[in-house]
């Protein structure tokens, strides 16, 4: 990694699985319920000898009762080492909080963690970020909203990639992930106030997303699918996400989708709330790659429409609102006046947006 794109975790990349990790240290192994058998038995017996404890994560995302469920019967490691997409590694993370008064919640309203325990961790998607990121996106198991923990104690230490693992999950998950990961760079490259380094960067990871998102998945990109996500997350972490992620943070229970399909369908609402400001970014993108960006987007969603699913009920404009509202720091990366009315136009655009296109 650059210099100038320095981040706190050390990435490591190779080809060969597990062939570059040495680890003495007792670890707790995490790991999703779906995770290939040979993947699983290739680490149990490279670490049988570490291994204290074995936790499968059980599927869906991450929710407090299902990390407040493990608080008490988590043992005392060095290490957790979690291999994973975005939801185990987020799921990691909550437990890695040594300080969290019995229960996640805690820890919703940003605050402080005292102690964490470190992470290792090898990713198994492509989009996520959160191998290299500050951030833990935990689901309130009884408000049903979605909240987001970021403290530095957070971020991996060592990430592993091995790109070859992709090809052990389905090609829509692949694609999902990489438009998380396409995402990520979009917004950071387009929010106000941004550092010109990380600008550059997000702009070259916009331009590998293009070059990736309307091509079939093949094996022989699956490196060019984690270099993006690479990217993405270096974004994530030195800037934040802007209104697209929390407009889906705050809408993601009346939808049946994985993040990356939900902030597709969002994107062009996204671009549009902060058009007027948002101009002369977004034609560089499109002179670069000669396309017309909110179409190039939208063929993409009717490519995917399939994917696309919405739960049978109205988007409640007041809840959304409210929600989208506790997210205080979107006026540092936001161009557009964060109104009740702009909040408001913008979730009714997405219902009208539900009628036509579902």
């Amino acid at each position: 990694m650059n210099k100038k794109y320095q981040i706190k975790t050390n990435v490591h990349i190779s080809k060969n699985f597990l062939s570059n990790i040495k680890i003495k240290e007792k670890i707790i192994l995490i790991i999703p319920k779906n995770l290939n058998r040979n993947i699983f038995q290739l680490i149990k017996n490279k670490f049988n000898k570490q291994i204290l404890q074995i936790i499968i994560k059980p599927s869906g995302e991450p929710t407090s009762k299902m990390v407040n469920s493990y608080y008490k019967k988590i043992l005392k490691p060095d290490i957790l080492f979690v291999i994973g997409g975005g939801s185990t590694i987020d799921f990691a993370k909550a437990l890695s909080i040594t300080s969290p008064k019995n229960k996640i919640q805690y820890h919703e309203f940003n605050n402080k963690i005292n102690h964490s325990i470190p992470i290792n961790c090898i990713p198994t998607t492509c989009g996520s970020g959160s191998d290299i990121s500050p951030y833990s996106v935990i689901i309130n198991s009884e408000t049903k909203r979605k909240f987001t923990i970021s403290d530095l104690k957070l971020i991996p230490k060592n990430t592993y990639i091995y790109p070859d693992l992709l090809k052990y999950i389905n090609k829509k998950i692949i694609f999902a992930s990489l438009y998380d990961a396409f995402s990520h760079c979009l917004e950071v490259y387009l929010n106000k106030g941004q550092n010109l380094k990380i600008k550059k960067l997000a702009f070259q990871g916009v331009g590998l997303g293009i070059s990736l998102l309307d091509k079939k998945i093949e094996s022989k990109k699956y490196k060019d699918y984690m270099l993006l996500a690479l990217i993405g997350g270096v974004c994530i972490t030195k800037s934040r996400t802007s209104i697209m992620h929390t407009l889906s943070v705050a809408v993601s229970k009346y939808y049946n989708l994985p993040h990356g399909l939900l902030n597709l369908y969002l994107t062009n609402l996204a671009l549009e709330f902060n058009k007027p400001f948002i101009r002369k970014d977004i034609s560089k993108i499109e002179k670069w790659k000669n396309i017309e960006l909110t179409n190039w987007i939208k063929d993409l969603e009717i490519k995917n429409k399939k994917k696309l699913q919405v739960n049978n009920k109205k988007i409640n404009i007041k809840d959304v609102v409210t929600r989208m509202k506790q997210d205080k720091t979107l006026k540092n990366v936001c161009y557009n006046k964060l109104s009740n009315n702009n909040f408001q136009n913008l979730v009714k655009k997405l219902n009208e947006k539900n009628k036509n296109f579902f």
